[in-house]
């Protein structure tokens, strides 16, 4: 992965860079896993009546099981105290902003995970991004690393390194070279606004 350069041109700023053929495919296949998550989680709410009706989408008003989609999709409201009264009033606003919103934002998750896709250069090789773009793939990439993150504990005192023997090390390397990407995207779509 090379860093981002800004480039301005008549039809507004640019950004490229360049991938390898490697980072082009493991780059596809996880946004491609990213989608799939998003649709399990979209595809198992339950039927809604009003939206039958009304046409209004509603989600699921559950959270998630899973730790990484509970990562991708947390809890809206947290209580601030640990009063039994405010524990359930916090269970039942989350179930409700949920069942709103949630479809909302997996649908801005998909739209960004579909635009990195469209515009990742099949097979490596130099690329170029509008602005709109790149913040579709720094939005892509965040879930990606979140969900991959999650996935290896990684936290404030979660690992650096793993031995080159465990079975998770290459995942580490993905989730730092994510890391890596995203900094320099962000680096680039900063570098007019400094």
């Amino acid at each position: 992965m090379r860093k981002w350069k800004r480039v301005d041109t008549p039809s507004g700023p640019r950004l490229r860079s360049a991938l390898a053929a490697h980072e082009a495919a493991l780059l596809t296949s996880l946004v491609g896993s990213l989608l799939g998550m998003l649709e399990d989680r979209e595809s198992s709410a339950p039927a809604d009546e009003l939206e039958e009706l009304t046409g209004m989408k509603t989600g699921n008003s559950q959270p998630p099981q899973d730790a990484t989609m509970k990562r991708l999709l947390p809890d809206f409201y947290r209580p601030q105290t640990d009063h039994p009264a405010g524990s359930a009033t916090a269970e039942s606003l989350n179930r409700a902003l949920r069942s709103l919103h949630e479809p909302t934002i997996i649908d801005a998750k998909r739209e960004a995970a579909q635009r990195l896709l469209r515009t990742v250069p099949e097979g490596g090789g130099k690329f170029e991004l509008t602005e709109d773009d790149a913040h579709a793939w720094a939005a892509a990439v965040n879930d990606v690393r979140l969900a991959l993150g999650t996935m290896l504990e990684v936290g404030p005192s979660g690992p650096d390194r793993l031995p080159p023997e465990h079975p998770m090390a290459g995942h580490l390397d993905v989730y730092q070279w994510l890391t890596v990407l995203q900094e320099y995207l962000v680096l680039g779509l900063m570098g007019s606004k400094r």
